[in-house]
């Protein structure tokens, strides 16, 4: 499971969807109305027919009730006038300004302020502020297919939590600047992934605003870099308690595997996790990668997340699982990794050829979706399959599919050079099948319970090696599946529930 962060180039940049002009004066109103109802409980109503002298008085009253130094109270006013999360220098000038010059030149300063940017198009949208609710930003999964590591975990918490737990799950705002609630679309990806879709579709139209006030929100993703600043100035500026499910820190850590440039496209996550309330790592690996970082915050005068391990489950939907190969069958070698550099398949292909050249009769199963750089990996298996070597590159399959292959195998091979959990390890395991992987980091910690054989990565011999011995020695594999089957099983449902408690309820551990 790779914390994999988009290119943020303005090319590649999501689209601002067009979204049928409001007024902008009842937009305003309707956002001052909302933050009122919150910051100024049983503040009377003005007595004024003009909407700009109800927005003025209404606004001069949010200020007013802002203390001296910069926090919560800032943030939610200038989020009101601007249609979007305040970022951290502004929520700065509008208290340094409400200190020094008071409140009718400050109303003016912001007002400036928000007309100059009248064209980023969030200015006519409503606001709903959340205060006795946590809010689940699952972004990714609600607008995309895509049903990797991190996709699987944000769909299996928030289906567990959306029926037993006070959740709100939202989806950035098109324009990168704040919350929004999930369209029918969305909410069908995240709560019901994989039923086909037979409803209209989404309606930006009804987009609203959503800020979260003295309440928390929790990350179940990585935000992707256009949204990051605005999120993490929220986390720093809103006074909200903010929680995220911390999956790696490849990007930084193995840079040298990963595209040019994701390492600076990272740190803006960062920005997010240094003002944050709680980490939740999936693996310890991952959380002494998280608590490390920090460990260095208090050089900055910030205290840091708490951090901790959260172990994810080791589950599957067992509706497609696949039976085990009988005695006498061709055994069948898998491989289930996307195809970048750091899931180390050239040295599985190595391996396996190496074998095939022995003489040893076996068929290697890939299953995974393309990355980036794997050109001279696809090149190898073409040259494979040309010299009619029994090779399969399936790329990506349903889940159904999967399970299936998986449980049909006889071992699955995977030895990334870095996880953050190593969730196809887990799978497999939760499918009956044994695992060759790696002894290193979190791949070694799920190894811990049995049914795997452990390498290292960097060493071709070693992984081989171990694939010989399970070829070869059938007997082998079936030690390995009597450890699988006494495995202590933990679910979704347990991570959820560990997840919840750390996250939002837990206020008061501290390591």
């Amino acid at each position: 499971m790779t914390a994999q962060v988009p290119s943020a180039t303005r090319e590649s940049m999501p689209p601002v969807n067009s979204r049928p002009p409001l007024s902008t004066l009842d937009a305003l109103e309707q956002r001052l109305r909302a933050a009122a109802a919150v910051a100024l409980p049983g503040r009377a109503e003005p007595q004024s027919d003009d909407p700009g002298h109800r927005c003025a008085a209404l606004l001069a009253d949010l200020l007013a009730a802002c203390p001296s130094a910069a926090g919560p109270e800032h943030w939610l006013a200038w989020t009101a006038v601007a249609g979007r999360f305040a970022r951290v220098a502004e929520v700065a000038r509008l208290a340094r300004t409400l200190r020094l010059d008071g409140v009718d030149p400050t109303i003016r300063m912001l007002l400036t302020a928000v007309r100059a940017e009248a064209d980023k198009g969030c200015l006519d949208l409503p606001m709903r502020v959340i205060t006795d609710q946590t809010v689940v930003v699952v972004d990714y999964s609600a607008r995309h297919e895509l049903n990797t590591g991190i996709q699987r975990v944000a769909r299996a918490t928030t289906t567990r939590w959306v029926d037993s737990r006070p959740i709100v799950p939202v989806a950035v705002t098109d324009e990168h600047t704040g919350l929004r609630l999930l369209h029918p679309r969305e909410s069908a990806r995240v709560l019901h992934y994989g039923t086909p879709w037979t409803g209209a579709p989404d309606d930006r139209s009804e987009d609203e605003l959503v800020v979260p006030w003295r309440t928390s929100v929790v990350f179940l993703e990585v935000p992707d870099p256009w949204s990051a600043p605005s999120m993490a100035a929220m986390a720093e500026c809103s006074g909200n308690r903010v929680g995220l499910v911390a999956y790696d820190m490849i990007p930084l850590l193995s840079a040298d595997y990963r595209p040019r440039g994701e390492s600076g496209i990272f740190a803006s996550y960062l920005g997010l996790v240094k003002h944050s309330h709680r980490v939740a790592g999936i693996s310890r690996s991952a959380a002494d990668e998280f608590r490390g970082f920090s460990a260095m915050l208090p050089a900055q005068g910030l205290a840091g997340p708490h951090v901790t391990e959260v172990e994810l489950a080791e589950e599957v939907d067992h509706s497609g699982k696949g039976r085990p190969p009988r005695a006498g069958e061709r055994p069948v070698v898998m491989a289930t990794a996307r195809r970048e550099p750091h899931k180390n398949l050239r040295a599985v292909l190595h391996a396996v050829e190496r074998l095939w050249n022995e003489g040893l009769d076996f068929e290697f199963v890939m299953l995974g979706s393309t990355g980036w750089d794997e050109s001279a990996l696809s090149a190898w298996i073409a040259r494979l399959t040309a010299a009619g070597r029994p090779i399969e590159a399936l790329g990506w399959v349903p889940d159904d599919e999967m399970w299936q292959r998986i449980g049909s195998a006889s071992f699955v091979v995977f030895t990334s050079l870095h996880e953050g959990y190593g969730l196809p390890v887990a799978e497999a395991l939760a499918c009956g099948t044994p695992v060759v992987t790696t002894r290193y980091g979190s791949q070694g910690e799920i190894a811990e319970k049995g049914g795997c054989v452990l390498v290292d990565p960097r060493d071709d011999a070693d992984i081989t090696g171990a694939l010989r011995t399970l070829i070869t020695q059938p007997q082998r594999v079936l030690e390995l599946r009597a450890q699988i089957a006494g495995r202590p099983r933990r679910s979704w449902d347990d991570y959820a529930a560990d997840l919840w408690r750390y996250l939002v309820e837990d206020d008061d551990a501290q390591d």
